[in-house]
């Protein structure tokens, strides 16, 4: 069966979504065929848990609000790591979607969705970037993002150079 998705909502790896907010508040219904089974909310403000009706329509769903800043000092790596990460990794494991948002769906969501596929592809920043903007041609994170983003990829390219050095030696 396939299921018809607004063009706000894009797959960005597997089981992974990015939208923005209006698309959650506005597509339910399609989220609803999904059957995801966590939104991630990592915008700062409001709590949309609390004034949508989303709950009403998706009480399978769980819903998840991490705040951070859209601000280039924010560690980003630091939050995406600590709390969004572990919500994607069980997913995925499980083999059901999971929808990162902010507000616009571009910087703080695509950063951590960045996170994800550099660590679970083992790919570097440039190509993850490329993969997302595939699906979701607006992903633009903040300077201060990119930057943390290019250190996160720079380090565990770096260990894995290590590892494949010390299996070959």
């Amino acid at each position: 069966m396939t299921i018809s998705l607004p063009n706000e909502l894009n797959l960005v790896a597997p089981y992974l979504y990015v939208t923005n907010l209006e698309t959650i508040d506005v597509h339910v219904a399609s989220i609803k065929k999904l059957q995801v089974a966590n939104i991630i909310n990592v915008a700062d403000g409001r709590d949309t848990a609390q004034d949508s009706t989303i709950h009403l329509y998706l009480p399978h769903t769980q819903y998840n609000w991490f705040p951070i800043p859209d601000e280039a000092t924010e560690n980003i790596v630091k939050h995406a790591l600590t709390f969004v990460i572990p919500i994607i990794k069980r997913n995925v494991e499980a083999q059901v979607p999971t929808i990162l948002h902010c507000y616009q769906g571009k910087s703080r969501s695509i950063a951590c969705a960045l996170v994800w596929i550099i660590q679970s592809q083992n790919i570097p920043i440039d190509q993850a970037l490329k993969r997302i903007k595939l699906s979701r041609p607006i992903a633009q994170p903040n300077r201060g993002f990119m930057d943390q983003l290019y250190n996160y990829s720079k380090e565990l390219m770096g260990r894995k150079r290590v590892f494949i050095a010390k299996r070959i030696s």
